[in-house]
C-alpha cells in the first residue's frame, strides 16, 4: 500500500520542475522494506540543509551496526 502512495506522490511531484522527491528505502533489522521520501519546494530557504539531513537521517538508518 505504502509502495504504491509513494508511486503516485512520484508521479505527481517528479514531474514538476520546482520541486525535489527523493523516494528512499529504509531495511529495518529483518530487512524489511520501509518508504521513506521528502517532498521540498526548490526554493525552500532550507532546502540545502534539509536535504542534506534527510540523506545523512537515511544513511544512518541503513547503516549496519558494529
Amino acid at each position: 500500500m505504502r509502495s504504491r502512495l509513494f508511486q503516485y506522490w512520484f508521479s505527481i511531484y517528479n514531474e514538476r520542475e520546482e520541486y525535489l522527491f527523493p523516494p528512499q528505502i529504509v531495511y529495518d533489522e529483518e530487512e524489511n522494506e520501509n518508504y521513506a521520501a521528502l517532498i521540498i519546494r526548490k526554493d525552500n530557504p532550507c532546502f540545502v540543509e534539509l536535504v542534506s539531513e534527510f540523506t545523512d537521517t537515511i544513511n544512518l538508518l541503513n547503516g549496519k551496526p558494529e
